[in-house]
């Protein structure tokens, strides 16, 4: 945490608010105060007023922001905890609420200069997108960095342009982020041990995986796909699979980020649903990627 941060109780004001999707919740949140500062991955204390309880929600915008506007984003996830629902039930522009910068979650300087594993569920987006924008607008050139990004419904994936907006400021700066979505409310058939479903993600992962410059989105379908696996549905947001983000799909990402021609080892940053954090860590553990290379944001 910046030294500055440190312990310091700030306060902000909602500047706007928006659905990032039917259960989330998009706050802006102006801070005027010289004492506020934070690292990409860090989260808040969020004290609403009139709630007793505490909130912690990892902050989705990037240091370089709240230095040229003054503000900072956060998403919300809708639940009964007070000061979740006070933000999706009563708060409005103008609201002022404190906030004080906590956690260890960020990325060092010697991070961004090698490739970059994120893999995100749900909420989870909100400090990995942080890191992968602040990487991107601190980077020379040449960042390689790959997301999964798994949710419950195509609807609940959050900041899709924005992601879209960070390829193409990595591309713009000679790099490479790619961005692949999952639709996780449809059970992977994958993991029911069907050898066409294998066959079919062995065959669409590495087309996806090195398509960075590709516009469209692919749906891969469940349990009847045929070697038509990659479906042309929409041009404005990144590629989605259907069901979870396998150990296959960790295999095939570390492979496309560290090829063997210019091999640098690169790191995995997880953050989301502690079922799903702890599995996509012993996958990856599995695959042999040291313990060191695996950052974890647990809830």
């Amino acid at each position: 945490m910046p030294v500055d941060a440190a312990n310091a109780k700030v306060t902000g004001v909602i500047c706007s608010m928006r659905d990032a999707s039917p259960t989330v919740k998009f706050l802006s949140v102006r801070v005027n105060d010289a004492r506020f500062k934070f690292s990409a991955g860090q989260w808040v204390d969020f004290f609403a007023p009139g709630v007793e309880q505490i909130g912690g929600y990892s902050i989705c915008s990037t240091p370089k922001q709240l230095e040229e506007t003054g503000s900072i984003n956060l998403l919300i996830k809708q639940s009964r905890y007070p000061p979740a629902a006070w933000i999706h039930n009563d708060a409005k522009p103008g609201a002022e609420v404190e906030m004080r910068v906590g956690g260890n979650f960020i990325i060092t300087q010697e991070e961004i200069t090698r490739p970059i594993l994120f893999v995100a569920g749900g909420i989870g987006i909100s400090p990995l997108y942080s890191m992968m924008r602040d990487a991107v607008e601190q980077s020379e050139a040449g960042l390689t960095v790959k997301l999964l990004y798994a949710a419950r419904g195509k609807h609940e994936h959050c900041l899709v342009e924005a992601l879209r907006e960070v390829e193409e400021l990595a591309a713009a700066k000679g790099g490479r982020v790619e961005c692949i979505m999952f639709d996780s409310s449809i059970e992977a058939e994958a993991d029911k041990d069907m050898p066409t479903r294998r066959s079919m993600l062995s065959a669409c992962l590495p087309r996806l995986f090195k398509s960075s410059s590709s516009n469209r989105v692919a749906d891969v379908a469940s349990s009847t796909a045929t070697d038509q696996s990659i479906i042309e549905t929409d041009r404005a947001i990144p590629p989605r699979l259907l069901g979870r983000v396998s150990k296959l799909h960790l295999k095939q990402a570390m492979t496309s980020l560290e090829e063997p021609v210019t091999f640098r080892p690169a790191t995995a940053f997880l953050c989301g649903p502690p079922k799903m954090s702890d599995a996509m860590e012993a996958h990856l553990l599995a695959l042999g990627v040291p313990k060191e290379r695996i950052r974890l944001e647990r809830w």
